[in-house]
């Protein structure tokens, strides 16, 4: 094979440095002479004593399985821009990325400090994800294929994978084509490496940066691979909160590992947030417990997540941002003294007790407070907002009413000729709650889904309700700072307070309604059992509802993160999704009653027997 500095590939392709040598191949630094640009040529080596048929159907497939790798388009893979044949062998034309190695990384500082790992899993699994969508396997993924360089995690060759197992085929020695100390049991075995042996992968490179050295090793391929394929890892020394789920990773039925996308939210899950203003004088939640579903896995104990994602602990990490915008400091609203826990409206009437569902508003007025902001990855936010944003249509269908079997008496059309309510000529949905609120808290996960399938958010930031309230911090959103877009409806959303309340009690004031939205409050949610009570949604002055919805209460997401809560949205038959798409299926029927039903993936059959039960 003619191949060194100099030489021409493609027509187009001119080397100019070897970068770097491995078992299947050399990668070289080229230059594109028809676009002017650096480029990564990656020359893979064929075995000498191939057959010309072999040669041939191997150049064949590599060209077949680079140009499927070249459909991937994420910031976590590197782009294929094209597979050239030179002299009889293949070559794979890469974008450069100007950075080093996980390996090299490792190879110089030992270990890497845990948040700094958890940043890097979550890109790697996030990209995992995006490949294993499009049916793409990576099959060899390892630190030596994860390049960092700057704040983006690169997986390359994804394009020689499954070239390097035919290579094995054809040759057939019997030799193990890869690095064992990070192939998945399955593959060790002759077995089919799906999306799951790359999740082993992960796990196996996971531990690797976070302790400094494979989670098998052996003094013989004999010894590695009875190892691999009998034993547990040794307990990480070092993994502190990712014990759990390189735990899953790594355990041996691929049945039982985690996929990408749930990986990657685990890998940042309560490790994203955390309240810097003034902390309450309580003790912060118990960190909450992985749902049975997760705890299969090697024996060594799952260690609790710690807080609630202070940024402490992602100290040096690259990707720690905060999270919406700064808000206004200055003092609070007078009235708004509440005490420590919500207040709930217990009324005795004739029928017999009756609980006002949802937490009493009390007026306000004055300038705003300062409210601790959130920290957190920029990774957490994108793939848990995307969770949260996408459920299938099918999921919903499925889930119909969930938990929420009626609203009647909380969902409540509006009686007599309501003028309509209409932003640029549109139906609009007013909601106005407060960040401390723990009902509201609960709301906000179902109004995401729902308003999501008619528009597009942007800016929603995750905060916990106040740890002060009861039920205490649950994870939710806050609507403060967002922006929402749909050619359908618009919607409103009025945060009142935040949800860090200063030493005496009273949470600072952030929004206020307006005097048209004040006396929208005042005219459906003034009088009766329920007056004062947030949540508080007008659904186009058609429906109004005043608090949450019966079957839907903190207390179903009580204990749960937001990767937890995300993760159960796609499962239908999860308590989770009963609840929060339940509720969701009820809101997204009072929205489709304003829009004519449109849009037909929104307004579904399912969603429209509904209407007739509002």
């Amino acid at each position: 094979m003619a191949s060194g500095l100099g030489v021409l590939i493609g027509g187009r392709f001119r080397l100019v440095a070897s970068i770097g040598q491995g078992g299947m191949g050399r990668v070289w630094r080229g230059h594109d002479e028809f676009l002017d640009r650096d480029v990564a040529v990656k020359e893979v080596l064929l075995p000498p004593h191939l057959s010309e048929a072999e040669r041939s159907e191997l150049v064949e497939r590599t060209t077949r399985e680079g140009r499927s790798a070249g459909r991937l388009n994420h910031p976590g893979v590197v782009t294929i821009y094209d597979v050239v044949e030179h002299d009889g062998a293949p070559w794979i034309v890469m974008e450069y990325i100007a950075g080093r190695s996980l390996a090299a990384e490792i190879a110089e500082r030992g270990r890497l400090p845990r948040q700094q790992v958890a940043v890097i899993g979550a890109k790697i699994a996030d990209a995992l994800a995006h490949a294993h969508a499009v049916g793409v396997v990576h099959r060899d993924l390892k630190p030596d294929n994860v390049l960092l360089s700057g704040n983006r995690v690169i997986l390359t060759d994804f394009g020689i994978a499954r070239m390097t197992d035919t290579t094995s085929r054809l040759t057939g020695t019997g030799t193990v084509v890869g690095t064992p100390q990070y192939m998945a049991p399955e593959q060790l075995e002759g077995r089919t490496a799906g999306p799951a042996a790359d999740m082993w992968s992960l796990g196996a490179t996971l531990y690797t940066a976070v302790e400094g050295q494979p989670p098998f090793d052996g003094p013989s391929m004999t010894a590695l691979m009875t190892a691999l394929l009998t034993r547990d890892p040794q307990p990480p020394a070092h993994a502190g909160p990712l014990t759990a789920v390189l735990a899953r990773l790594l355990t041996k039925n691929p049945m039982l590992r985690p996929d990408a996308s749930a990986a990657a939210l685990e890998l940042t899950q309560d490790m994203a947030y955390q309240p810097t203003a003034a902390a309450p004088s309580a003790a912060p939640p118990a960190p909450p417990v992985p749902p049975a579903a997760h705890n299969a896995g090697p024996a060594y104990p799952p260690t609790p997540y710690p807080g609630n994602g202070r940024s402490s602990d992602f100290p040096g990490a690259p990707d720690v941002i905060t999270m919406g915008p700064p808000r206004a400091a200055g003092g609070r609203r007078p009235g708004l003294a509440l005490a420590a826990g919500s207040i709930i409206a217990v009324i005795v009437v004739v029928a017999g007790l009756f609980v006002a569902r949802g937490i009493i508003r009390h007026s306000h007025t004055g300038p705003a407070a300062g409210v601790g902001q959130g920290t957190g990855t920029a990774v957490f936010k994108d793939i848990v907002v995307r969770e949260v944003t996408t459920v299938p249509a099918r999921t919903l269908n499925a889930v119909g009413p969930g938990s929420v079997l009626a609203v009647s008496g909380t969902i409540n059309g509006v009686s007599g000729a309501a003028t309509p309510l209409r932003k640029d000529g549109k139906p609009d949905v007013f909601y106005d709650g407060a960040e401390y609120c723990p009902y509201c808290a609960t709301e906000r996960w179902a109004m995401i889904v729902a308003l999501s399938r008619f528009g597009t958010f942007r800016g929603l930031t995750p905060i916990r309700s106040s740890a002060t309230d009861t039920p205490a911090s649950i994870a939710t959103w806050t609507f403060h700072g967002s922006k929402y877009t749909s050619r359908y409806l618009t919607f409103t959303a009025v945060e009142e307070t935040g949800n860090v309340a200063d030493s005496s009690g009273a949470y600072p004031a952030i929004e206020v309604p307006t005097a048209a939205e004040k006396a929208l409050i005042a005219k459906y949610d003034g009088s009766g059992p329920t007056a004062g009570s947030i949540p508080f949604i007008d659904y186009g002055n058609k429906y109004v509802q005043v608090g949450d919805l019966p079957g839907f209460l903190p207390a179903n997401l009580e204990g749960q993160n937001w990767a937890q809560i995300a993760t159960s949205l796609k499962n239908p038959a999860s308590p989770t999704a009963q609840a929060v798409d339940g509720a969701a299926n009820w809101t997204t029927a009072a929205i489709c009653t304003l829009t004519n039903n449109q849009p037909s993936t929104a307004c579904t059959p399912a969603v429209i027997a509904l209407e007739a039960r509002l």
